[in-house]
């Protein structure tokens, strides 16, 4: 069966979901290199905004650290995590969205015939953040990805508070969407309750936007060297002194926080989602698109694995949607959330708790052996004895905390609907 990957973004025609995230993956340099490996097209990195952009001029590129789990990352799921640490000393802090530079960006990024997606941070400055955005425009973007949760540059994004002020976020999605022609993405960050997020989406839409992407990098320490007592992300200061320092966070570690944020998009608003968050392989890229992604973005993994990763995905993507009989993109894009209703429990949370349903034990999987035991002990009311070799649930104490469902190994506890059951509340 011939499938059909290609996916209509904002009006922007991609041959298949996977762009490469704003990341130094996205650096000037390395877009005729991603364009000849096969991505669909890439969000420009906004470091490159804040210095010199010349091919071959020394910019200051991160340090990437990887805790110890890096030997690990070819093992599905892998739950590693990337931390940058930027050399700030070559950065130009205070008029970081130079419309020049940028224009000079975005002409270099052209050149390389991808489709490209333009990330400008969100400033408290929205004039000055407009006229940044019109700058994009002018050399050619298709898309402006507007950053309101920058996680990383002092005085811009989630520093000045738009995460929690929908107030300077509207005003801001309003300014560019007024002054600005092409389709306009803005991009949300996990890093706040779920409430939150579908707050933001939905001001977000209210002020125009086309299409959210979620989620951005976060704030976070991967680890230390416990022999050592050296955090695994440092950076040598303008002193020559080791130091470590919150920076940011991104890779698999993420997932589970961009997953959801995708869920509470997609039930919050009805606009395209481009998801960001630990996409290393075309699995955890089609998670997103269940929950309602229609494109991934991938920084990490492309970093970790080079830029001909984007080939396996492909392949994989292309090689399950023939297994399960899928034409286009558009079959399965948010199945998940419309079937499950991942994203909606946060607006009615009591639903949650008044379902008629009981842990029911599967005497034919249940082999006995007392996994589920410690944490009824623990975190429940000791419902559960092993008799006879089969697990058994007073249903009187169960209080339906799910624990022994998670921790059975065979599948043998599932949470079972009760039809005429009585509600307890």
């Amino acid at each position: 069966m011939s499938v059909d990957l290609s996916v209509d973004f904002c009006g922007l025609k991609l041959k298949h979901p996977f762009l490469l995230s704003s990341s130094p993956a996205a650096r000037v340099e390395a877009l005729p290199k991603a364009a000849k490996a096969g991505w669909a097209g890439a969000v420009t990195w906004t470091a490159e905004y804040m210095c010199d952009v010349e091919p071959g001029s020394d910019y200051p590129l991160p340090q990437y650290r990887i805790p110890h789990g890096l030997k690990f990352i070819d093992k599905a799921p892998a739950f590693w995590s990337f931390q940058s640490t930027h050399n700030k000393t070559n950065l130009d802090m205070h008029d970081p969205f130079r419309p020049d530079r940028i224009e000079r960006v975005v002409r270099m990024s052209k050149q390389s015939g991808l489709p490209i997606i333009v990330d400008i941070g969100g400033l408290k400055d929205i004039e000055y953040t407009t006229r940044a955005c019109q700058a994009a425009e002018r050399a050619g973007a298709d898309i402006i990805e507007l950053n309101p949760s920058y996680a990383i540059l002092p005085g811009a994004g989630m520093h000045l508070g738009f995460h929690r002020d929908l107030g300077l976020t509207k005003a801001l999605v309003s300014s560019v969407r007024a002054n600005t022609r092409v389709p306009l993405m803005v991009k949300l960050n996990a890093l706040v309750i779920p409430q939150e997020v579908r707050d933001w989406a939905g001001a977000c839409a209210d002020a125009g936007a086309d299409a959210i992407a979620v989620t951005n990098s976060m704030p976070g320490v991967v680890g230390v060297d416990i022999e050592t007592g050296a955090p695994l992300s440092t950076f040598v200061d303008i002193h020559g002194k080791r130091r470590g320092m919150v920076e940011i966070v991104t890779g698999p570690g993420i997932r589970p926080l961009g997953l959801a944020a995708v869920a509470l998009v997609d039930s919050a608003v009805d606009l395209p989602i481009s998801a960001i968050g630990g996409v290393a392989d075309w699995q955890s890229a089609v998670e997103y698109m269940l929950l309602g992604a229609s494109t991934v973005q991938v920084g990490s993994a492309a970093i970790a694995y080079g830029l001909r990763l984007v080939r396996q995905m492909v392949d994989g993507l292309e090689q399950f949607m023939e297994r399960k009989g899928y034409r286009s993109i558009r079959d399965f894009v948010g199945a998940t959330n419309e079937a499950y209703r991942v994203g909606e429990v946060y607006s009615n949370p009591a639903a949650s708790r008044s379902q008629p349903y009981a842990m029911t034990v599967l005497e034919d999987r249940c082999n006995g052996c007392g996994r589920c035991l410690a944490p009824c002990e623990i975190s429940g009311r000791q419902a559960i004895k092993v008799i006879d070799g089969v697990a058994v649930i007073d249903q009187k104490l169960c209080q339906k905390c799910n624990l022994c469902m998670l921790v059975c190994p065979e599948g043998a506890i599932q949470d079972i609907w009760q039809a005429g059951a009585r509600i307890r509340l």
